[in-house]
Parts: C-alpha cells; sequence; structure tokens
C-alpha cells in the first residue's frame, strides 16, 4: 500500500501556489521552497497515511454538496472539515486544502521550522511523525513500445535478498516489506500511528470486481511513487520513478521540477544534485553521492545562504547515492528517450556518450 501518490500530489499542489521561475534553479531561495514543500506533505503522510482497507484516509470528496449534506460537526465525515458553522469539502490532495496550507504555514522569507505540524481533519488517529531507514532493495523502469503503451512501475524486495527465503521451484524472493510498518505502534500518550501493524482481516474495500469482496490483512506503507504525466491533449510526457525508500517521493517530485518547471534538458536534470526533506533535517546530495562536478552539499557558500533563510541541513556521513530516477520523456514530435540516472553505471554510461557526442 502506497502513500507515493498521494504525497506527491501534496508536494506539488503546495509549490503550485510559488512562482519557481522567480529562482535559479537549486538556488537558496528555490532549494527553501522545495524543502518546505517536501516538510509540509511529509507531515500529512505521516500522520494520515496507511493501508485504506484499515484506515480511513482524509482525501477530499470532489463535490461539495456532499459535505454540505452534513448538518452538524459530529456527522462532518473524513475527507470533509467543519467550519464556520457548514461541513465543508478539503482534503489532502485539494489544490484548496494546499493553499490553506500555504497561507496558515508560509513565515515570509523563511524556511518552515521542523517537524512541521500535520492539518487537521475529522480522523480516529492521532500521530507523530517517524523516520525510516534506507533500505537498497527497489528498482524502478520505464518502459514505452511503439504502440504508445507506457508502464512506469517500481518493483522492491525491501532490503537486500528480501526476506531471505526463495519460493521453492520459482527461483524468486520474498520481499521484507513487513518492516516498512511503524514500529512505535504506540507512543507515549497512548496515541497510535495510522500505520502500526494490526492483526486480523477487513474487507478489501479498495479492491476491484469480486476482490472487492475477499478479506486480507494490513499492508505495510510504502513510498514507491511511480509517475505518468501527460500534456493537456492527453498524450504522455513524462514517465518516472525511483528506488530510494521514503525518499523516493522527494526524488522524483524534484525531478519533475528540474524538467517541468526549470526547463532543464532531461540529462541535466537527472545529473543535478538533490535536496531530499522528510519533515526533519534537510539532506543535501555531497559530490560522490550524485556523481557531479558541484554538489549541494560541499557548496559553502550555498549552505550559508539556507542557513540564513533557517533550513537546517543533516550532517552526511555516507557516500552512497540515496535514490537513482529513471525517466522516459516525450519531445514534441512524439518520440520517447529513455534516461537514466547518473548516479548508477547505466546512467554514468549514458552521459559519458552524450558528452562525445556534442559539440
Amino acid at each position: 500500500s502506497t502513500g507515493g501518490g498521494i504525497t506527491l500530489a501534496m508536494m506539488l499542489n503546495y509549490i503550485e501556489g510559488i512562482e519557481l521561475s522567480d529562482f535559479e534553479h537549486n538556488s537558496a531561495q528555490f532549494l527553501r521552497h522545495v524543502i518546505d514543500a517536501q516538510n509540509v506533505a511529509f507531515a500529512d503522510r505521516n500522520r494520515y497515511l496507511a493501508d485504506e482497507d484499515f484506515v480511513d484516509i482524509p482525501w477530499g470528496h470532489l463535490h461539495q454538496d456532499y459535505c454540505q449534506s452534513h448538518a452538524s460537526r459530529a456527522a462532518c465525515p473524513v475527507g470533509c472539515i467543519w467550519q464556520r458553522s457548514a461541513c465543508v469539502t478539503r482534503g489532502l490532495t485539494t489544490k484548496e486544502y494546499a493553499a490553506q496550507r500555504r497561507a496558515n504555514l508560509t513565515d515570509g522569507d523563511r524556511a518552515l521550522s521542523t517537524p512541521v505540524p500535520f492539518g487537521e481533519f475529522s480522523s480516529r488517529y492521532d500521530l507523530l511523525e517517524e523516520e525510516e531507514v534506507f533500505k537498497p532493495g527497489t528498482t524502478h523502469l520505464a518502459v514505452s513500445d511503439k504502440w504508445g503503451n507506457v508502464v512506469s512501475m517500481t518493483t522492491t524486495i525491501e532490503d537486500n535478498m528480501g526476506s531471505g527465503i526463495v519460493v521453492p521451484g520459482r527461483g524468486f524472493l520474498l520481499n521484507n516489506e513487513m518492516t516498512d510498518f511503524s514500529f512505535d505502534s504506540s507512543t507515549f500518550s497512548g496515541k497510535t500511528y495510522a500505520n502500526r501493524p494490526e492483526g486480523g482481516k477487513k474487507k478489501r474495500r479498495t479492491a476491484l470486481g469480486a476482490d472487492s469482496e475477499t478479506l486480507g490483512g494490513k499492508r505495510p506503507r510504502s513510498s514507491m511513487t511511480p509517475t505518468i504525466i501527460f500534456d493537456p491533449d492527453h498524450r504522455p510526457l513524462l514517465a518516472i520513478g525511483s528506488p530510494g525508500g521514503s525518499r523516493i517521493t522527494g526524488a522524483v517530485f524534484g525531478s519533475i521540477l528540474a524538467v517541468l518547471d526549470s526547463r532543464l534538458p532531461p540529462l541535466e536534470a537527472l545529473e543535478a544534485p538533490r535536496a531530499l526533506s522528510r519533515n526533519g533535517q534537510a539532506e543535501l546530495e555531497n559530490t560522490l553521492m550524485c556523481h557531479c562536478e558541484e554538489s549541494l552539499y560541499d557548496n559553502a557558500e550555498l549552505k550559508a545562504q539556507l542557513a540564513d533563510l533557517d533550513v537546517s541541513i543533516k550532517v552526511l556521513n555516507t557516500t552512497q547515492p540515496f535514490t537513482y530516477v529513471q525517466m522516459i520523456m516525450w519531445n514534441r514530435d512524439g518520440l520517447a528517450v529513455g534516461y537514466a540516472d547518473p548516479r548508477m553505471e547505466s546512467g554514468l554510461a549514458q552521459q559519458a556518450r552524450v558528452r562525445e557526442q556534442a559539440p
């Protein structure tokens, strides 16, 4: 059960109200807004997202009249909010909610202090943010064929070798995704995480067809964010995704902004060093992580500018890349071109070929 799509939508809705074109890509002010958007989205992701067969997620109802048909605060359902003596629509993925979050949280030119508070909805859960450990067992691929079919797929066994169990006679490993549950299932205050492990089985209300009448156990929340973006004429424009645990969504978000907002050439967009944040200290890639000549973490002037904007930066003790974004982009003639992240060997080879062909 992935929360990647909802979290990416929250990031994009939040940043939509910011004129990123006013700032150079990866400048201090640009990064400050990108980091804020990630922190705000993760505040709500950590509070509300889990297996929707077990948890009522406040997506936000599309129809205002549905919410307004409930005449009291007590009757106001999940996805609506009691406001000014009326039940009105508001949900995690609505632009109205993002605008309200920007208005309530933004502090002039200063970065938001973390942890950012979550938004308020009708919910039976009251949750705290949590830290997730990176596990290197995820793969992403983006595929297009001559008939125009497009697939963006992320698959994972969670950790190296997954659970360590091979299916007899089949030759593939079972995953170890159970560690994606929130292990602190109850806090000192007695409040619970939506993503906590739970026993028992419930009806698969999110399944399709006859499967919706079957029963199943609770699924852990992942952050896989396979994404396909279409142009206004409903033609594919971008197929994108990445491995990287809970950092996946921020990496996909940043790469989308690099291509569509900053208008960087696709390979340059993937080469650009990344700033990732999960409602805590920001992680800026160093030179060895991004395989780039000018990183963010090693740029003392940039880090000083970010500090002046109240951005808290995490001290990195690793040279291992967190994410490997894979992407297909369609040009104006409808030609699909694939791009591999230079943080991995195939991407480095592609990067070298492009530079050899450059005039």
